[in-house]
């Protein structure tokens, strides 16, 4: 309906809203329900935290919980071992299958705090995944230079029951993890990781 005027045509809107608003409700409801409007909502929401500063990508912030462990961890991992088939985002329980087809959780932590032996340490949160096979835990020195010390390829049968299991950077605790550590892959790890950084 066309209304030459504007006050008429608002009043009408809002009789028609009020007349029918349970309906017109629902039909929103359902609009925004679409799989494709909501995807297209997101990223829309999403552009305008990053051009606001409210929020940044996880590639760029250094304080986000999965720039450790997705952005640099699973990426450099995926290209130190060959013909890996690597998981999506938030793939419930491991990240890439190797060329041998054990599914991989990859894990990474970073020297933490002193323990009550005064002690620094790296934990690592299994959270009781029973679908992974193995565990890949990526050592680092600190968040801010993330040079790898330590990887280990421990099976799931020796932590799948822990929510956390801690590994302490001392004589002991390493030689007790020194049949699961690959030393040999080390190296073109701090290199992968080298390059990393220089994009970044």
């Amino acid at each position: 309906m066309a209304f030459k005027d504007k006050e008429r045509e608002h009043e009408y809107n809002q009789e028609y809203y009020k007349k029918n608003r349970e309906q017109i409700l629902e039909q929103q409801k359902e609009y925004r329900s679409k799989p494709e409007i909501r995807k297209h909502r997101s990223k829309i929401n999403l552009e305008r935290e990053y051009r606001l500063g409210l929020k940044q990508p996880m590639d760029k912030n250094k304080e986000c919980a999965s720039y450790l462990g997705v952005f640099v961890a699973e990426r450099v991992l995926s290209k130190v071992f060959k013909n890996v088939k690597r998981m999506p985002n938030n793939n419930p329980g491991f990240d890439f299958i190797c060329n041998k087809g054990y599914k991989i959780d990859v894990k990474s932590g970073c020297l933490s705090e002193k323990d009550h032996k005064k002690n620094y340490r790296w934990v690592f949160r299994s959270n009781q995944n029973q679908i992974a096979d193995y565990f890949l835990c990526l050592a680092f020195n600190n968040r801010e230079e993330l040079n790898p010390q330590h990887i280990w390829l421990i099976p799931s049968e020796v932590v799948k029951d822990k929510k956390s299991f801690t590994i302490v950077n001392n004589e002991k605790s390493l030689q007790k993890w020194k049949q699961y550590e690959l030393d040999e892959k080390l190296e073109k790890v701090i290199t992968c990781c080298n390059v990393l950084k220089a994009e970044v």
